[in-house]
């Protein structure tokens, strides 16, 4: 049971630091309309997920 859970954190975390990565790429790129919408379906799917 333990094991578990750790295993569960470590993929958060790892989701976690994709979502920063992400975040930081996408605050690099000038940001348009169309990458906002882009940006916004990714964070929901990915919050589906």
């Amino acid at each position: 049971m333990m094991q578990h859970l750790i295993l569960i954190c470590r993929l958060c975390s790892r989701q976690l630091m994709g979502i920063f990565r992400l975040a930081r790429k996408l605050s690099q790129i000038s940001w348009s309309k169309k990458n906002f919408k882009a940006t916004y379906l990714l964070y929901t799917s990915w919050n589906i997920l």
